[in-house]
């Protein structure tokens, strides 16, 4: 189907073509929806780079979640996406600041604590 004729038919028949591995579907889908994913992403990240791996996990978010049942095709694409948008940049977010309170493993940290480990193995 054409990009013109997808534009033509309703969001539902486009979402569950989408959902089907249809190219052109998704493409109208993304042209319809990812303006308003990447300003989400932007503002609630504060980074353009962060922003850009941020939408296509969404996008891939919601259709695993219409191919699995969680989500129906019926409902508010728009809705479902930016929710994404939202989870996928918060995770970002939690997983940046994880990384840096962690304490760095060095090759002698880790060997100290290897060999308390195997110094208390019976």
């Amino acid at each position: 189907m054409t990009n013109t004729e997808l534009d033509a038919i309703g969001e539902t028949m486009t979402v569950a073509q989408a959902a089907g591995s249809d190219a052109d579907a998704f493409d109208a889908l993304f042209r319809r929806h990812g303006d308003a994913a990447w300003r989400l992403a932007v503002a609630i990240t504060g980074d353009r780079d962060d922003a850009a791996s941020v939408v296509p996990e969404a996008f891939a978010q919601v259709f695993t979640g219409i191919k699995a049942g969680r989500i129906s095709p019926e409902g508010d694409f728009r809705a479902a996406l930016l929710v994404a948008v939202r989870h996928a940049s918060l995770d970002l977010a939690r997983h940046r600041q994880a990384a840096e309170e962690s304490p760095a493993r060095t090759p002698s940290t880790h060997g100290t604590v290897l060999g308390r480990a195997f110094s208390e193995l019976p």
